[in-house]
């Protein structure tokens, strides 16, 4: 879905989110862009821009059926530490073809689908299955060095305005603040927190009821070099999903995840090294009466990861780990190989290719009960015509598989495991006249299907396709 609706930066944290944090795992896509900020403060406006789309498509090319994460919050960047404070204004206009995410069969109207009594709806009484959405955003990014530590606030509000559906109209925000920290010659780390509400998503329910949801997170970690070339991290965070709708707060959960890793580098730019991640999950409004039958989660993940640079034009990088996933319903528990294998390639200084493949757990924002092994490809060309324009594209194919999902309440085994297959495709092309406004316009078309568990397969079975042009000022 090419729209912000939902939330103040993103709508349902989207399919480009998902792959940025779940699939890209060590971030192919975050570190080209991340990359591409440090080239742009050297050689000019193109890399930035280059750096900005990619952040800015993560968040605005959404899709409420395959949300995953949260979107992460995003300004301009600026050049350097001058450009202490830099507010702005963004407006998108969207259209979309299928903003309930609704089957491809003719849509089911049930009279008590928005009062909560039906057993299941496609569309409540007068909703429009296609919509405009209109999203004005303002925000403003604050930067505080002092010696050798930097303080960053991040603040982000959005009026999200459905033409035809004016029951999903919401206000939505991303607030987040950090500490980077530096003592002595050895020794950093980074603290913070985030705070952020959106609208929920449609894709994975069979009541298409407004449900807006508020994420809390607060993160840290420390960095100890015991070498110039060898480095240590250890740190975690907490964070909360909680959901407005009353007939979701079963899939409200909280998180608690520690993380230790250990790196390499090597004189040439290559890195390697091993992480282990372990995660305690507990979803407070659930008991043994919902069907999916657990209130507590935990996982296990040890991971190797390598970035290698093959050539000045061709770097690889990627992981290869185990996971352990269990329940306090021990019927449930499921474990399997994870891996992500991506290369990035600049053959000329305006041109850019990445390609990842993947296979990795996967769950929806919107529903942290429900979990998936996804299995996918990933391509994503880029183009800079000029120095102020970039064309760009992303293709994804992805099959989801869900462990254990052919249970019922009593754990018995009623139907196969449900299985989904998803392709997004996503053109977008952004122009840069000055320095302090950007136009975007971008089109994505996606499709989803799925046979098997235990609930009506034809309910994920969709298709949409949306536009959405997007105007950007920076003060």
């Amino acid at each position: 879905m090419a729209i912000s609706h939902g939330v103040g930066i993103g709508v349902f944290s989207g399919r480009m989110a998902k792959l940025r944090d779940l699939m890209l795992g060590q971030g192919v896509l975050r570190e080209t862009a991340d990359a591409a900020v440090k080239t742009g403060r050297q050689r000019g406006s193109a890399p930035r821009l280059h750096a900005l789309l990619l952040w800015v498509t993560a968040l605005t090319l959404v899709s409420p059926g395959v949300s995953a994460v949260p979107p992460k919050t995003l300004t301009k960047l600026p050049n350097n530490l001058n450009e202490y404070f830099q507010p702005f204004i963004w407006n998108t206009f969207s259209y979309d073809s299928n903003i309930y995410r609704a089957p491809n069969d003719p849509p089911i109207v049930d009279p008590n689908c928005d009062r909560g009594g039906a057993t299941a709806c496609y569309l409540p009484p007068g909703a429009s299955k296609s919509d405009f959405i209109n999203q004005l955003s303002i925000g403003s990014k604050i930067l505080v060095p002092f010696s050798r530590q930097l303080w960053t606030l991040n603040l982000l509000g959005a009026n999200n305005s459905f033409v035809r559906n004016s029951s999903l109209d919401n206000l939505s925000w991303d607030t987040s603040t950090a500490f980077d920290l530096e003592w002595a010659d050895s020794w950093s780390g980074k603290v913070g927190a985030r705070y952020a509400r959106q609208l929920g998503g449609f894709g994975n329910f069979r009541f298409p009821g407004k449900d807006l949801l508020t994420f809390i997170n607060y993160f840290g970690n420390v960095t100890y070099r015991i070498s110039p070339r060898l480095r240590v991290t250890a740190g975690g965070d907490w964070n909360e999903v909680t959901h407005s709708l009353q007939r979701r707060q079963n899939q409200d959960v909280e998180n608690t995840t520690a993380r230790i890793e250990t790196v390499y580098a090597t004189p040439l730019g290559n890195s390697f090294g091993l992480e282990y991640t372990r995660l305690e999950g507990k979803y407070p409004g659930r008991g043994a009466e919902v069907a999916n039958g657990f209130t507590r989660t935990s996982q296990d993940k040890p991971l190797l990861v390598t970035r290698y640079r093959i050539s000045e034009k061709l770097t690889f990088d990627g992981n290869v780990g185990y996971l352990w996933r269990n329940f306090d319903n021990a019927d449930r528990d499921f474990s399997g190989e994870v891996w992500r294998l991506g290369m990035t390639w600049l053959p000329t200084i305006k041109t850019g290719l990445t390609v990842a493949g993947y296979h990795t757990l996967g769950t929806y924002f919107e529903e942290q009960g429900l979990f998936y092994m996804a299995e996918g490809v990933l391509i994503e060309p880029s183009w800079y015509p000029t120095d102020k324009t970039l064309i760009s594209a992303t293709l994804n194919y992805e099959t989801r598989d869900y462990p254990r999902s052919g249970i019922n309440r009593q754990n018995e085994v009623v139907a196969p495991d449900r299985h989904d297959n998803a392709f997004s495709a996503r053109v977008a092309a952004t122009y840069t006249p000055v320095d302090y406004a950007d136009f975007s316009l971008i089109y994505e078309y996606g499709r989803r299907g799925a046979n098997g568990g235990i609930i009506d397969s034809q309910f994920f079975q969709y298709n949409f396709d949306s536009i959405s042009a997007i105007g950007r000022l920076y003060f």
